[in-house]
């Protein structure tokens, strides 16, 4: 599973779309399943959260000023992966 579908997946659970497997994968697919019945027209779809979860990354490219500074306080001994994991701990707020 790539990082992006691993996004998506949270992002359609917290829409309540529990079952990934289960979902429309695009709008077409989505309007025969309500024809079916027992689907609301407003779910989103496997792209709409694939979408969500592009945009959420293209937000991460950008660091934030206090994503920066983590980022330059680890010790220059760690890998990339140390970096990056500070930098995200720090626009979530960890560590307030």
């Amino acid at each position: 599973m790539t990082k992006l579908e691993e996004i998506a997946r949270i992002v359609s659970d917290f829409t309540g779309q529990h079952q990934w497997d289960d979902m429309a994968v695009d709008r077409g697919q989505l309007r025969e399943f309500v024809r079916q019945g027992g689907y609301d027209v407003n779910e989103p779809t496997k792209d709409d959260c694939l979408g969500a979860a592009h945009k959420i990354l293209l937000a991460l490219k950008t660091p934030a000023p206090e994503m920066i500074e983590a980022g330059q306080a680890v010790d220059g001994t760690v890998s990339a992966a140390d970096v990056w994991s500070a930098m995200i701990g720090a626009a979530v707020g960890e560590g307030r």
